[in-house]
């Protein structure tokens, strides 16, 4: 095993492509050092324990729906599969062993019990909810440096501002006690409001780091996530997408084949008789193995489908690129309205896809 060296403390200091998850929600006391002033915003306890609480929770119930989700989609796919080759064989008088019939009815069972689990359990709303919860939140911080008038209490004294932001964050956090009415609310509004309303700092010296801040812990965080979740979804996209097409191709390959083979046997070309059993077993195999390769192709179109992979992608490379320009121009602009113009842009551009992800996946799952 490589050796840390002893002047890093933990493998959390060694430089990794990997980004670190919500890097713009829990900012690290070296980066605070540096935004002394805006401390009391860029690190609050109680919008910080509500998002790290959220936060788990979606984790939680999206590992449940998609592990569990997959898993009963794969028996499916197996028992499928099972009854293609029980009918391409039965014209052969060929049985499985009572054994495969125990375990297809276990299996059977199993896969009702999972739909029933996460139907119950309700853990894709739950999951959906809470991902809500916690982009909102991360929203509703970040869009806070839209109001130079909110901000520019920094300058007063630390009390002022705090009670500010605690009664501003009581009336937020008051929307997700009504339980996912709000969701539904928020997907069928306007992308183009946001929950500040802007206003000049009247501070330059304040709207100079204010505007720093954001493009280090908004912009810069945002773009390299993406960056990487693009990445990621790239690589999955483009192999399912070759086992979805390859296992198609594979089964209509056979499909022909064993067309052929019966349109031979029909016309006389070859003779059906106790000394070609061979034959007709191969008929039988190739029926089987096409429509199992069929199954696989469904089973995998599914899965696409469930994890919403292309719809993913395409969001996440959109955003990636208009908030990446959004970034090239606040670092050129002088004008502090058109600053202000354009981080209001950006926080639009992420409300848009937050409302395009949740609509995206609240119909998804892993039923044929």
């Amino acid at each position: 095993m490589e050796q840390i060296p002893s002047n890093i403390r933990s493998t959390d200091e060694i430089p990794s492509e990997v980004p670190v998850s919500n890097r713009d929600m829990f900012i690290s006391e070296d980066l605070l050092s540096l935004f002394p002033r805006l401390r009391p915003i860029l690190h609050d306890e109680k919008i910080e324990a509500f998002f790290a609480r959220q936060e788990e929770v979606a984790n939680r119930w999206k590992h449940i729906f998609v592990t569990w989700g997959s898993i009963c989609l794969v028996v499916v796919c197996a028992l499928l599969i099972l009854l293609s080759w029980r009918l391409s064989l039965a014209g052969l008088s060929i049985q499985f062993p009572v054994i495969v019939d125990y375990l297809a009815a276990g299996a059977g069972i199993a896969a009702l019990a999972i739909q029933l689990f996460l139907a119950i359990s309700r853990a894709h709303s739950r999951w959906l909810y809470a991902r809500f919860a916690t982009e909102l939140t991360r929203l509703w911080k970040y869009q806070s440096f839209l109001d130079g008038n909110f901000l520019a209490l920094l300058n007063a004294q630390a009390a002022s501002f705090k009670k500010e932001l605690t009664d501003r964050w009581t009336l937020f956090n008051a929307r997700f006690k009504g339980g996912s009415g709000g969701m539904e609310d928020f997907m069928e509004s306007s992308p183009f409001e946001v929950m500040f309303t802007r206003s000049i700092y009247s501070a330059d010296d304040l709207y100079r780091e204010i505007r720093k801040a954001y493009q280090t812990f908004r912009l810069d965080v945002q773009t390299s996530h993406l960056a990487y979740k693009n990445k990621t979804l790239e690589t999955v996209d483009r192999l399912t997408d070759a086992a979805a097409k390859f296992s198609l191709l594979l089964s209509g390959l056979i499909a022909v084949i064993d067309a052929c083979l019966v349109g031979a046997q029909a016309i006389g070309w070859i003779d059906v008789n106790e000394g070609t059993r061979g034959v007709r077993i191969l008929i039988a195999a190739l029926a089987g193995s096409a429509l199992s390769f069929a199954v696989i192709s469904a089973g995998v179109r599914v899965y696409r489908s469930a994890a919403a992979i292309t719809e993913e992608r395409e969001r996440y490379r959109f955003k990636q690129l208009h908030l990446r320009r959004i970034g090239d121009q606040l670092r050129q602009v002088t004008d502090q309205n058109a600053a202000l113009a354009l981080m209001e842009r950006a926080e639009i551009l992420c409300t848009e896809e937050l409302q395009e992800f949740l609509k995206a996946l609240r119909h998804a799952d892993y039923f044929f």
